[in-house]
């Protein structure tokens, strides 16, 4: 996990290309290749949990730092798709109150 986000586009490629390569390299059939690649969703999933579950504070100040931008990244995406309606909305239900909007 790079940035603490859910899985980006960049993990979906890495992860793409390794499954590609180790069924190549082992000769998976078919079916092998699609528990692969289950085995490595759940792995990615159950290491989101353990993170999702952990503290902000205890982690370093680098991977702290990456986690808040990509936390921040997200919010400006989902921002982003609302119109300006949903978006107040929004903004309303999800701020603590007296924090300004960026």
């Amino acid at each position: 996990m790079r940035d603490g986000s859910a899985t980006t586009d960049g993990d979906n490629a890495r992860d793409a290309e390794y499954a590609r390569d180790f069924a190549a390299r082992y000769d998976l059939n078919g079916q092998q290749q699609r528990s692969f690649g289950m085995v490595l969703l759940s792995g990615r999933n159950e290491q989101l949990a353990i993170l999702g579950q952990t503290d902000i504070s205890q982690l370093p100040d680098p991977i702290r730092n990456r986690l808040l931008e990509a936390r921040r990244r997200t919010e400006r995406r989902v921002r982003a798709l609302l119109d300006d309606e949903q978006r107040a909305r929004y903004d309303r239900d999800s701020r603590p109150a007296g924090e300004a909007v960026k």
